[in-house]
């Protein structure tokens, strides 16, 4: 999982552009910031209390889920 966490890393600038057929110019390569890089960068909130939150409901839910399958997997037995 922390080897995908590079792919979905939220917080990203362009490093290369190209433009595409319709003369827009779009984003070809990424690098990845820190949240607080990003709010300087793009003068904006990071909102990286939310990707905590959510990342903190995300652990939670699949450990729950693994908690109670190997308990009604032990009462199976």
């Amino acid at each position: 999982m922390l080897g995908s966490l590079n792919k979905i890393w939220p917080w990203k600038k362009a490093l290369s552009t190209r433009i595409n057929s319709h003369g827009e110019e779009v984003p070809v390569q990424f690098g990845n910031m820190l949240p607080s890089e990003y709010s300087t960068y793009y003068n904006t909130d990071s909102a990286w209390v939310y990707a905590l939150i959510f990342a903190t409901i995300g652990f939670a839910v699949v450990y729950l889920l693994e908690f109670f399958g190997n308990k009604l997997q032990k009462e199976d037995e």
